[in-house]
Formats: C-alpha cells, sequence, structure tokens
C-alpha cells in the first residue's frame, strides 16, 4: 500500500505535462507582476518625503529598544496590509495564456501566491534596508542585554 501511494507521489513529480508548464508559466507570469509593482512601491516608501511615518530612516544605534521595536512592528504592519491588498488586486488580473489551455484551471493550487511569494519577497528582502538595518540593531541590542 504504502509503495503503491510512493509510486503515484513519484510519478506526479516527474509529469511533466501542459497542466504543468501552465503552473509554471503561471508562477512566473505572477512573480514577475509583482516583483514590479512591489520594486516601485518599495522605492516609495523607502523616501521619506513620501512616507514619513513608515520605514523611517534615522541612527539606528543611538534609537531605544522600545523605539526600534515600534517601529519595526509599523513597518511590519505596513507589510501586511501590502500583501493582502497584492493578492487581491493581482487576483483580478488574469492569467493572460488561461484560454490557451483549456484543461487548465487558473491558480487552482495557489500559484498566485507562490508568484507573489517570490517576486515580492526578493524585491522586500533586497530593497527595504531600513527595516532589515533596524532588525539587524535591535538583534545586537537584545544581545547585549542578555
Amino acid at each position: 500500500m504504502v509503495i503503491i501511494y510512493m509510486n503515484k507521489n513519484v510519478e506526479s513529480l516527474l509529469r511533466f505535462d501542459g497542466i504543468r508548464l501552465f503552473k509554471l508559466l503561471e508562477m512566473v507570469y505572477y512573480a514577475l507582476i509583482s516583483f514590479f509593482v512591489t520594486l516601485l512601491v518599495a522605492n516609495i516608501l523607502e523616501d521619506d518625503n513620501y512616507m514619513p511615518y513608515i520605514f523611517k530612516n534615522y541612527d539606528y544605534e543611538k534609537a531605544s529598544i522600545g523605539k526600534l521595536l515600534l517601529d519595526i512592528i509599523i513597518d511590519l504592519s505596513f507589510l501586511c496590509v501590502f500583501l493582502y491588498y497584492l493578492k487581491k488586486l493581482l487576483s483580478c488580473i488574469p492569467f493572460v495564456l488561461s484560454r490557451a489551455n483549456k484543461a487548465y484551471k487558473s491558480s487552482m493550487k495557489g500559484e498566485v501566491m507562490v508568484g507573489i511569494g517570490l517576486g515580492t519577497g526578493i524585491i522586500l528582502y533586497t530593497s527595504l534596508f531600513t527595516v532589515k538595518d533596524k532588525l539587524k540593531v535591535l538583534d545586537e541590542k537584545l544581545k547585549r542585554v542578555m
């Protein structure tokens, strides 16, 4: 019984058909869209002239643990709201190739979310220096306290 189950999983892993191709294409499609949208938003967020209350840039070393923690909570809260609405927005944008394969049902297994995760993750990790720098300083301060 276990061998039959494993064989089906291996078969599913190795299968490459039209449906698998369209799943991969859809993930790439949404990764690219979310990449460019997030890049635009991240550049706006990092500019203190446009967004003075989130993703603030200051001397983090001189800030208290409480101030750093509050700023990180604000930044992460905004990112959660952004990701929520980005998913909503991208769910309104149809996969352009979906009509090319009648058997393919768009985003049945969460391909939109995989694409968004990859597309936004790259930008958020590499371009939002304020969040990374605050986290680094907070971590160092907490280690000194402990």
